[in-house]
């Protein structure tokens, strides 16, 4: 199993969690595949949230990137983050299960 995290910080006061909840809706409508999970920092940085979905393997994981990538309503969506997600905190994580 495949696990895949994308985490991004917004400044306060922002309609960041409305977008992120349209944006995970889109993906999951238009291209299907693993639903990906939104979550949000209960404590700590509270401006941080997490995108979690799992594939099974990088191939699939891969395949549903390109996808997505070539979507031009993902593409607009994303160009509406630029007023609210702070420069430098989007980070991809990608894990690997241990046998």
């Amino acid at each position: 199993m495949i696990r895949f995290q994308r985490t991004m910080q917004f400044r306060r006061g922002s309609h960041a969690m409305q977008w992120a909840r349209e944006l995970t809706d889109y993906v999951h409508t238009t291209h299907g595949g693993p639903r990906m999970a939104l979550f949000r920092s209960r404590f700590g940085n509270i401006s941080t949230i997490y995108w979690v979905g799992d594939f099974d393997s990088l191939t699939a994981l891969d395949a549903w990137q390109q996808a997505v990538g070539a979507d031009k309503g993902y593409r607009e969506m994303i160009k509406k983050s630029f007023a609210f997600v702070i420069p430098g905190s989007v980070e991809d994580t990608i894990l690997e299960a241990v046998p």
